[in-house]
């Protein structure tokens, strides 16, 4: 199995794009900042009125076993250049 999760740089208020990918899944449920249960590949516009990091997790399962994928955001004052903090893939 694989799963990826991707965010751009972002300010406080702006809407952005969460974009995950999983091969061989069957199913994917998202925590942290995100919630609920997700599609096993696709993308979701969020938003943040905090600035702030902010963690976005997914774990998908299937026949091969279970996966996580996490990716971490600064949010920031608007105005202000963000930073992608780090994101990575690890089996659960």
């Amino acid at each position: 199995m694989s799963l990826s999760l991707s965010v751009p740089d972002t300010a406080v208020g702006a809407d952005y794009e969460l974009t995950w990918t999983s091969n061989n899944a069957d199913s994917c449920d998202a925590s942290g900042a995100w919630t609920g249960t997700k599609a096993t590949s696709g993308s979701e516009q969020v938003s943040s009125s905090v600035a702030g990091n902010q963690t976005y997790i997914i774990d998908c399962s299937g026949a091969g076993g279970s996966i996580r994928a996490e990716a971490q955001i600064l949010v920031i004052e608007a105005g202000a250049k963000g930073q992608f903090d780090s994101w990575y893939g690890t089996p659960v």
